[in-house]
């Protein structure tokens, strides 16, 4: 017989039920019966087919619940079907990515496990193998190119990614949307330059740059990232020439004249628009 639903098992020789089924026998005078002990037997085994099996020869066929217990020791999740260990979620490895792949504007990305399709909602982290300079794309375990684009819904323009940064990606059912643009640190600019040509170009979105030596200069990135911020702050006690690139202005600064900060100045310069720097 099965068991009774809620898990219990009763044993049956077809006349008698119970944990005496032969001494009831006994009890009525009855002889062995091949019969009976065939039927008690196939009993015990329609119920230990049953039985979940230790090895996995046998699975469930309805919901397993766990009355509060759980599953204990158990491997790390190597296939979607799998559930995850809890040191997976803590550590997000079901999310990280590791280091882009593919070219610039055509970056690759392979978690593990692969996922098997796109779906709304998708986080992933990875560091950035290349530095983007127009429109991105992203392919992810060979799934097909989707766009990155800005939580603005624009596409990427020249080092919203640079290579070696941490990113993260949120698929929204049709793009993924670059969660932390580049923000990059530099403390001193690397070189003296006393024109354009000579300056130090910078990139990135968020730029703390102190100058250091006699006619320093840093040549601003184009095109223009619009919404990135540069902060210089002229520490050196010399004077800091920052030059826009050709057609670019810096507020009311011409083009590619030198907008200088002298001594113990401090400039916040903000991308409005594609040929205009706005300075605080």
């Amino acid at each position: 017989m099965p068991r009774n639903g809620s898990g219990t098992y009763t044993r049956s020789n077809s006349t008698y039920t119970g944990s005496t089924v032969w001494q009831q026998d006994f009890a009525a005078g009855n002889k062995i019966v091949d019969s009976r002990h065939d039927l008690h037997d196939q009993d015990l085994a329609d119920a230990i087919t049953a039985s979940l099996s230790k090895d996995g020869q046998t699975t469930p066929t309805a919901n397993l619940p766990m009355g509060a217990f759980k599953h204990t020791n158990v491997a790390v999740a190597s296939a979607r079907t799998d559930y995850a260990r809890a040191s997976q979620v803590q550590d997000s490895t079901l999310q990280w990515c590791g280091t882009s792949g593919g070219s610039a504007n055509a970056q690759t990305l392979t978690p593990s496990p692969a996922i098997t399709a796109y779906v709304a909602g998708q986080r992933f982290a990875f560091v950035a193998g290349f530095t983007t300079t127009n429109a991105t794309t992203i392919n992810i375990s060979g799934l097909g190119t989707r766009n990155i684009i800005k939580s603005t819904g624009t596409t990427l323009a020249q080092s919203d990614i640079v290579a070696s940064g941490l990113y993260e990606i949120i698929y929204g059912g049709s793009d993924f949307v670059l969660l932390n643009r580049n923000e990059t640190v530099v403390s001193t600019v690397a070189a003296a330059g006393a024109n354009q040509a000579a300056a130090t170009a910078i990139t990135g979105r968020i730029n703390y740059i102190s100058s250091g030596t006699v006619n320093q200069g840093v040549r601003l990135p184009t095109p223009i990232p619009i919404g990135s911020t540069f902060i210089f702050e002229n520490a050196s006690g010399v004077t800091l020439n920052i030059y826009p690139a050709s057609g670019h202005n810096i507020s009311t600064k011409a083009v590619d004249d030198a907008a200088p900060i002298t001594a113990n100045q401090m400039v916040i310069l903000v991308g409005m628009t594609s040929t205009h720097w706005a300075g605080i």
